[in-house]
């Protein structure tokens, strides 16, 4: 009761934050031949605004004015203006004087928005800062800047950088302190009239400045190799830090955390599932993608309910100009893409859908796929919807996969934006072997939908309004086929449903207090339901679980500059979970010292809670699944992080040096086995247990002319220890790899892109079955991955046409996916068969390969 009060109370102290801040007072003067000093004396004590000035002179001085505005020091412009008087701001108080006012004396408040020359697309998080100082902010995600109380003087200059784009400039010595920038960038390079332009639109990746942050463009994804189809967490493991060694987009691994440990958003609703096609492509289309954010670790306030890292996405507006249309296909599936504007062009639509065509035609790529997914004895093992599942040969399997995307936009008045985000993706197997009538229908798919407001008070406050929904589910049904002694058909039925069903209110707000600090503070209401089911014949529940609770957090963030070297990130995120009636808190602090214009380091400290997980099901036959649920404290606990990070950044032109040292300590890991008797499932038990990461992570990126590309290093070790497995002992994490070596190059000659990219990564480990161990049986290995797989490494390159010819434009291009043809060790399975002379069990390895030599053929059209 006491935290359902503290939460209360958070809720109307934020909400009257919110609107007393987003309320930015009028200033409203109408004098007629009055002094100066009566007038300024009325202001103070109207506005609560502090003067200092010589009441003698100002009382000499008389003036007519009408004044409507809410800008204080526009207000103040116009009262002295004719006047011959000037002012200044120190410690907050105006102090007025006579004499010629001086550029130096002057605080301005610039403000604006950031958009896309081609489209009007609006660009979030773009860099604006002042060129030659530490002062500087970020675009909201409406693509909408402030900097408040700027020094001014006749030379300042605004930098605007996005990646992707060319950087912008800006000379605003000419600009009046109540204009709103309205600032257009290109992807074009070119010179335009009365701006700077450097060239760095060929760009992929950036390192941002804050802790464990990337900011990648999903434009130039095309130019890196892939399978025909551009993939954004394929093109993300090319980052130091983030795992690659499994070469798939299912279960991309952040600094050792697991999949289900990472947040991963799309235009604010969560993904649960991120792969499409056994885990080749990435369940989200990268034609909608505007903005990808990366954080690998010790990130803000602002995030929550996670452990590992963040992806946060935004999705494409639409095209707020004109119609435009995209097609493409490569030798998998197809995709189309609308985008139009709205409401007199205040507002665009785009939707986008894309399919797989594999069950109608199998090309020889799609051939390659499914060959390499068999083991070494023709078993067929599927990674499908979170499950491994293990197929005879002799199967005829029917497979396709589709994703939808829709958004419309609507920019109600100067001040407002309106969107709404629909999401929608299925994969569908159905499976037939004849042989042993056996059938199975397995389908999973991700849907979300997001509403959001957002609100620029003034030039200084903005706040945005979030409700979103978004699901997962994974169906699976099985049915066996035979003849009883009687000769009567009889059914086996199997079947394994789970649903994860998320419903999220939201609101964000952002204070700019002045050029070198600013405030965040937000509310969340999160409702999570959970459904799981594996029953036998419709009959006989295996496993039932079902799920309900509420999540209530709010945050509060300050970012300030103490001094011009130093910035201070501080931050507390609050919770308070049904599930278990307790409150749980957050603390967080991010440190920047800049010693130079190009070199700075950076410290962070963050804890971390996590209320939902999907737990691992090892099986001794094989197949391996998995499963959501909520934590509980009884069976299944809260997870908790803690993240201790230290870096540097080195800038010099387009060479740049990034390395962090990390450690992570996370707690209340759970893990799920059921107990096998020699018969039947007996039960199924809950383990507990604990991880330790530390490692490095580090990336030279460079640009010579028309090159660019970047080497990037990981060494890591991840331990966990769970109570009652392995002896209690400690032992390698599945996923721990101690060393990654990556490099990625593209090389751009006129229309033509070349590009390469090598992996290698240390092997995985695993664990073998002790001698003469019953598979069936619940502890059949001696210790827990003492055995490590083979290194992993991979060359891949690609070549890619971008055309363009009256006004229709696009891409095509070959890519080549391991031109060495390495037979990279996916997993190493085990089963057991009797020796019927000796009557002892034999166990039998099976190696599942990645994909070997694979050529692809890719086209894109626009118009």
């Amino acid at each position: 009761m006491v935290y359902k009060k503290i939460i209360t109370t958070m809720i109307i102290m934020s909400i009257g934050m919110t609107v007393s801040l987003s309320q930015s007072p009028v200033i409203d003067i109408s004098v007629r031949n009055k002094s100066l000093a009566s007038t300024l004396s009325e202001l103070s004590d109207t506005y609560d605004i502090r003067f200092a000035y010589d009441s003698q002179l100002l009382n000499k001085t008389t003036i007519t004015k009408r004044i409507h505005t809410t800008d204080l020091y526009g207000a103040i412009d116009q009262l002295l203006e004719g006047t011959n008087l000037s002012y200044q701001v120190i410690d907050q108080i105006i102090v007025i004087y006579p004499g010629k006012e001086t550029p130096q004396s002057k605080y301005i408040t610039v403000s604006g928005i950031i958009k896309d020359r081609d489209s009007g697309e609006t660009l979030p998080y773009a860099n604006v800062y002042i060129e030659g100082t530490n002062v500087g902010t970020s675009s909201n995600n409406t693509g909408v800047f402030s900097l408040s109380d700027v020094a001014y003087n006749d030379t300042i200059k605004l930098t605007i950088k996005y990646l992707g784009y060319q950087t912008q400039i800006l000379d605003l010595s000419s600009l009046n302190r109540n204009e709103r920038v309205l600032v257009h960038l290109t992807h074009e390079a070119k010179v335009l009239d009365g701006v700077s332009i450097n060239s760095d639109e060929n760009e992929i990746v950036e390192s941002g400045e804050k802790m464990g942050h990337f900011i990648l463009n999903p434009n130039k994804f095309i130019a890196l190799p892939n399978m025909g189809e551009v993939d954004i967490f394929n093109s993300l493991r090319l980052l130091p830090g983030i795992s690659t060694s499994n070469e798939t987009s299912n279960g991309i691994s952040i600094r050792g955390s697991t999949a289900d440990q990472n947040l991963l958003l799309l235009d604010g609703f969560s993904l649960y599932k991120q792969d499409h096609c056994f885990g080749l492509f990435s369940t989200i289309n990268s034609k909608v993608i505007k903005n990808i954010q990366v954080y690998k670790g010790g990130f803000e306030s602002k995030f929550g309910g996670k452990v590992g890292g963040v992806i946060d996405i935004t999705g494409k507006s639409g095209n707020q100009y004109k119609p435009a249309f995209h097609i493409g296909m490569n030798m998998i599936s197809a995709d189309i893409l609308v985008e139009a504007p709205l409401f007199k062009k205040r507002g665009s639509i785009i939707m986008a859908g894309r399919r797989s065509y594999t069950d109608i035609l199998q090309t020889p790529l799609y051939n390659e796929v499914f060959n390499s997914l068999f083991a070494d004895d023709e078993m067929l093992v599927l990674s499908v919807g979170g499950t491994q599942r293990i197929y005879s040969s002799t199967i005829d399997p029917l497979f396709f996969f589709y994703d939808l995307n829709s958004k419309i936009t609507y920019n109600a008045s100067e001040k407002d934006v309106l969107s709404i985000s629909l999401y929608s993706s299925k994969d569908n197997l159905n499976v037939a072997d004849p042989d042993f009538d056996y059938y199975n229908n397995d389908s999973w798919g991700n849907t979300g939908t997001s509403l959001k407001w957002n609100r620029q008070w003034s030039k200084k406050f903005y706040s945005e309004l979030l409700i979103s929904h978004s699901s997962f589910y994974n169906n699976f049904s099985e049915s066996y086929f035979y003849y009883d002694f009687d000769n009567d058909l009889q059914v086996d039925n199997f079947t394994n449903d789970n649903e994860i069903v998320e419903t999220r209110v939201r609101i964000n707000s952002e204070w700019q207090i002045n050029s070198t600090s600013k405030m965040e503070f937000g509310l969340e209401r999160n409702n999570t339901r959970i459904n799981y089911m594996s029953s036998y014949s419709d009959t006989v529940d295996i496993t039932s679980l079902g799920q309900n609770s509420n999540l209530t957090t709010g945050y509060l963030q300050y970012t300030f500059q103490p001094f011009s070297q130093i910035k201070l990130i501080p931050g507390l995120r609050l919770g308070y979970y049904e599930q278990t009636n307790k409150l749980y808190a957050e603390p967080r602090l991010s440190i920047y010292s800049y010693l130079n214009e190009g070199f700075y380091l950076k410290a962070a400290f963050g804890r971390y809670y996590q209320f939902v997980s999907r737990l691992s099901v090892s099986d001794q036959f094989g197949d391996n699944t998995s499963f959501w649920a909520l934590a509980d404290e009884l069976d299944i606990p809260v997870i908790s992080a803690n993240h201790y990070i230290v870096g540097f950044n080195y800038r010099n032109g387009a060479f740049s040096l990034d390395a962090e040292f990390y450690r992570k300590d996370i707690d209340g890991l759970s893990e799920f086995r059921f107990v096998y008797d020699t018969i039947s499932y007996a039960s199924g038990v809950f383990y507990s247990g604990q991880a330790t990461i530390h490692g490095m992570d580090i990336i030279i990126k460079n640009r010579f002319g028309p090159f660019t590309g970047w080497i990037s290093y990981s060494s890591s070790k991840n331990v966990c220890r769970f109570d009652g497995l392995n002896m209690g002992k400690p032992f390698p994490a599945n996923n721990n790899k101690q060393h990654e070596l990556k490099f990625a190059g593209v090389l751009r000659i006129k229309k033509w892109d070349f590009s390469s990219t090598w992996i290698y990564g240390s092997g995985i480990p695993y664990s073998k079955p002790s001698e003469n161990s019953e598979l069936f049986y619940n502890d059949p290995v001696d210790e827990i991955n003492t055995y490590t797989l083979p290194d992993y490494h991979r060359l891949d390159i690609s070549v890619t046409y971008n055309y363009s010819f009256s006004r229709v434009r696009g891409h095509a291009g070959v890519s080549v996916i391991n031109v060495y043809n390495r037979k990279n060790i996916k997993s190493r399975l085990f089963f057991q068969e009797y020796d019927y002379l000796s009557n002892e069990p034999v166990h039998i390895s099976v190696d599942i390969k990645h994909l070997g030599f694979a050529p692809s053929l890719f086209l894109s059209i626009n118009f």
